[in-house]
């Protein structure tokens, strides 16, 4: 399908600027672990009456509800100066391909001190592509996977998510190209599926994938005892 083309054409690109054989990527994302997800976020006014309309309904739902929100990296507080539709995070896979309708997607350069949120730009004919776990491990930290949150807007807001993963028994470690002496493996390696799993239990249990203190992706850094189950 033409999703799929687009990530082969994506993962060929991202060989040749890192130096790596033409299809290292392409042959391990090759019926990969990834997913696409449509998501539509309603405005902060709106969501904070669901919220309320939510609140008044039986015992039964609303325990419901609460263990939805308690699982999901976001929060809705209408009266907050920033109000998050999804928390800071950097995604496990790959790479992710994403379009939205409206401004709400930010972006924080890893390196950044400041730690100065940047509006992903809104453009009709271009997608934006943010850096995953998978090739800060794979690259040793050259490439670092790129902090991201989503912001609710005074508008609604629509986006389709493409992520790219590996397949699930892909080895994802430092590749030798990057790795000299003045700088050995700084990740231990780890399947895609193991690491994939390893992340969304962490998140459920209240681990963030994102360390605003250290600036640091604490999943892509995660250190694995053995690379698969």
């Amino acid at each position: 399908c033409r999703q799929d083309a687009l990530g082969e054409v994506l993962a060929l690109a991202l060989a040749d600027y890192l130096g790596l054989p033409r299809r290292h990527f392409a042959d391990l994302a090759r019926d990969d672990f990834g997913t696409i997800r449509c998501m539509r976020y309603a405005p902060p006014s709106a969501a904070a009456e669901t919220t309320k309309a939510s609140s008044l309904q039986n015992d039964d739902t609303a325990s419901s509800s609460a263990v939805g929100g308690t699982n999901s990296p976001s929060s809705v507080d209408a009266g907050a100066a920033d109000v998050v539709g999804i928390a800071p995070h950097t995604d496990f896979e790959m790479c992710t391909i994403m379009h939205q309708n409206a401004p709400g997607l930010q972006l924080l350069r890893p390196s950044d001190a400041t730690q100065s949120w940047i509006d992903a730009p809104v453009a009709d004919d271009a997608f934006i592509v943010i850096i995953g776990d998978v090739l800060e491990r794979v690259t040793n930290g050259r490439l670092r996977a790129t902090p991201h949150r989503v912001v609710l807007e005074d508008h609604a807001r629509s986006s389709i998510i493409r992520f790219y993963a590996l397949k699930p028994e892909a080895l994802i470690e430092p590749h030798p190209h990057f790795v000299t002496i003045d700088r050995p493996p700084q990740y231990s390696p780890v399947t895609m599926r193991k690491h994939m799993a390893t992340t969304m239990s962490n998140v459920k249990n209240g681990t963030p994938s994102w360390d605003p203190a250290t600036q640091t992706s604490l999943s892509a850094r995660y250190v694995y005892d053995t690379p698969d189950f």
